[in-house]
């Protein structure tokens, strides 16, 4: 073969003065979205707060992981561990509070969810829930998306967290400057939004995550 020059396949053929080279392409990456770079941060910190717990606490963990165990999102054969566990959990309180759980073996309560709006009106939306609780700290998450279209499908990989507050009964909460942060502008009334609610147990492990819905913005 006297020459050779070019990509082919994935595969760059070059010439130098010892005759011909080959070498795989390397793939093209696309850099991480803001939101893929926060995703990445917090398990990092997560990971790193786990290896500094004590050896009782990391028991505490396991104990509580078989007591009241929890399939993992993609294997409903299979139970989360206590390393799993915690770092489940965390990822979704780093969102609101720096403070770590050491002992998640609090007394275990209820909470009942019994409604929740969406209020946009002007250059507004209002978060409200009704909740009822038999005790403990609770924190509440919202999670949305951008308006979509009414037959989009319910994906939970467009929703973005928007906020979070402490709470224990009814509230209703102006979360405008937390959506706008995020998408831009607020959705308007009949715009629908996909939403879901996470709340958590700051006293004990326990984590209820709501379905995702198809919210109509009411005014």
């Amino acid at each position: 073969m006297d020459s050779i020059d070019g990509s082919v396949g994935g595969t760059t053929f070059q010439k130098n003065r010892y005759g011909f080279t080959m070498r795989r392409k390397p793939n093209p990456t696309k850099p991480d979205s803001a939101a893929q770079k926060s995703s990445k941060l917090s398990m990092s910190i997560v990971q790193q707060e786990w290896i500094g717990l004590s050896d009782a606490n990391r028991a505490a963990w396991n104990t509580y992981a078989s007591t009241f165990p929890r399939a993992p999102k993609h294997n409903s054969s299979s139970t989360l561990n206590g390393f799993n566990f915690f770092v489940f959990y965390h990822l979704y309180t780093i969102q609101q509070t720096s403070t770590f759980l050491l002992d998640p073996s609090g007394i275990q309560r209820t909470l009942t969810l019994d409604e929740t709006e969406i209020i946009g009106s002007m250059d507004a939306i209002t978060w409200g829930s009704s909740i009822t609780s038999s005790g403990g700290t609770w924190i509440a998450l919202l999670y949305m998306s951008q308006p979509i279209g009414i037959t989009t499908y319910l994906r939970p990989n467009i929703l973005r967290f928007i906020t979070g507050f402490q709470k224990t009964a009814t509230f209703s909460e102006d979360v405008s400057s937390f959506y706008t942060a995020i998408f831009g502008t607020v959705p308007v009334n009949g715009d629908i939004v996909i939403t879901r609610e996470v709340f958590l147990n700051l006293t004990n492990g326990q984590t209820f995550i709501g379905i995702l819905n198809r919210t109509t913005v009411a005014v």
